[in-house]
């Protein structure tokens, strides 16, 4: 009986030393990283020559005439608030019959946005954005292609490059 104790107290003994262990510490290191969408980083502000020319440009598909230019030119030395002198430009070229954008919105209505968002913007518009414009054309039958582009081209995003 008692080697049968003597093994039990060894085997408990060496059970005790080999089955603990110090637990080991691990360190999760986060990178830092800078999430954003590639080409909607646009520093610049166009100056306003180029907010005219590029905006004639998108509308019409043409280069600004010099004395048109010219004459654009100086509303923007005569009037103070630049926000609503621009409104008023893309309000008028729209309103113009030779413009080069689409008519109609059409029944593709992804096809619409994402040709828009590449003119007017340079660049694909992200899933989001197609998912969330496409729902709001196809549940607002008024929006016309002309306010679209109108939207569109009165963001801040257009102002810059």
């Amino acid at each position: 009986m008692l080697a049968y104790s003597k093994i039990a107290f060894i085997i408990m003994g060496a059970l005790a030393i080999f089955s603990c262990k110090r637990e080991e510490t691990y360190v999760y290191a986060v990178n830092t990283e800078t999430v954003a969408e590639a080409g909607v980083k646009k520093p610049n502000v166009k100056t306003n020559t180029e907010f005219i020319s590029i905006t004639y440009t998108d509308i019409f598909g043409a280069t600004i005439a010099t004395s048109k230019l010219s004459e654009m030119q100086n509303g923007y030395l005569a009037f103070g608030d630049k926000g609503i002198l621009e409104d008023l430009i893309i309000r008028d070229l729209l309103n113009q019959n030779a413009k080069q954008i689409p008519a109609t919105i059409g029944s593709d209505i992804k096809t619409f946005v994402v040709d828009a968002y590449k003119k007017i913007y340079n660049r694909m518009p992200n899933e989001y954005e197609i998912f969330y414009l496409e729902d709001l054309l196809k549940k607002n039958s008024g929006i016309s292609a002309e306010m679209f582009y109108y939207a569109l081209m009165t963001s801040n995003e257009y102002r810059q490059f």
